[in-house]
């Protein structure tokens, strides 16, 4: 016998009603996606900075910058000619500079209880992956932020901030009334790049030209979006196949999009930086992930997950660049 369920005239029915009966539904009736999705993110920096190895163990990382000395011959400061008659012959010397930087221990653990396990296993999902995933996202964007910007209370700066590199203000257009590439033709654009990488080149005994700039992403989309007068390309490739970089090197110069550098510069301005990108020039040194056996503690299992963070190394700091105002 089937059971019917009569209302009383004028019965209200209110919200709490409505949202218990509507549990059925929401179990029943509703197509749920399978897929999880995670937080929106991206973290490039391994694009932008060569990522070398650190041991867990190791407190400072450090490296020997050398200079090399040698007295001329007849005259100090001329050639090393001697005469066949010298009795006394000038030799050359090395001076050896260490460099120490700090580094810090970067640790994040992940709990969960056997009561959310049990509850995950009943839904057929999986915790650990997810939890895995939060600690990853964390170790990226902390990465990210020490590659780029370094970290203010620790005192340590980045590829985007050091106080290492060479900063300078681009020019003004024409008619004196901007700064900003957007009051420019497209011939004074490439002379701000291009002043930026002979300013680099010069500063290191024109022995490296860089060959990579990082611009603020909006910058960088408006360079992409531009087009040359005639229309036959964006104002990026023009840039790039048209700088000193490509001359120089015998590549186009890499443009590429550094978020950290929107508004970090003097008055709040965009900063570009030029360089390149090789591991005797700048780099970032981190040691792998690490983790301890997973630990009971009442109805919680927690792990453990560590590693090392270095301080970015500017090695030959002289083949960086900085300029903003564009």
């Amino acid at each position: 016998m089937s059971k019917k369920i009569f209302f009383k005239d004028n019965a209200t029915i209110d919200r709490a009603t409505i949202d218990s009966t509507g549990v059925f539904f929401s179990n029943e009736l509703q197509r749920l996606d399978p897929v999880l999705h995670e937080p929106m993110a991206s973290f490039p920096f391994a694009r932008d900075i060569d990522v070398v190895d650190l041991d867990v163990a190791d407190e400072t990382t450090a490296f020997d910058r050398l200079n090399f000395y040698a007295a001329g011959g007849e005259k100090s400061t001329g050639k090393s000619f001697i005469s066949s008659k010298s009795t006394e012959i000038p030799g050359v010397n090395v001076d050896s500079e260490r460099v120490t930087a700090k580094t810090f221990l970067w640790g994040q653990s992940v709990q969960k209880s056997v009561v959310e396990l049990a509850q995950a296993q009943k839904l057929g999902r999986p915790l650990d992956p997810q939890l895995f995933s939060a600690l990853q996202l964390k170790l990226n964007l902390d990465s990210q932020g020490m590659t780029m910007l370094g970290d203010t209370k620790a005192g340590v700066y980045g590829l985007c901030n050091s106080t290492l590199v060479t900063e300078s203000q681009v020019a003004n257009n024409a008619g004196s009334t901007s700064r900003l590439w957007t009051a420019k033709t497209d011939e004074e654009v490439l002379t701000d790049i291009n002043t930026v990488l002979a300013a680099c080149w010069a500063a290191t005994g024109y022995t490296m030209c860089p060959d990579r700039l990082g611009l603020a992403p909006a910058k960088f989309s408006y360079l992409l979006s531009r087009k040359l007068d005639n229309g036959s390309m964006s104002l990026a490739k023009f840039l790039a196949e048209n700088s000193l970089s490509n001359s120089m090197n015998g590549k186009p110069l890499e443009i590429v999009p550094i978020r950290e550098l929107a508004s970090i510069a003097s008055g709040t301005t965009d900063r570009m930086v030029a360089y390149t990108k090789r591991e005797d020039v700048v780099r970032w040194p981190r040691s792998v992930l690490l983790s301890l056996p997973v630990q009971n503690i009442g109805l919680n299992q927690v792990s453990i997950y560590y590693c090392r963070f270095g301080t970015v190394e500017f090695v030959k700091p002289e083949a960086c660049y900085f300029a903003y105002g564009y």
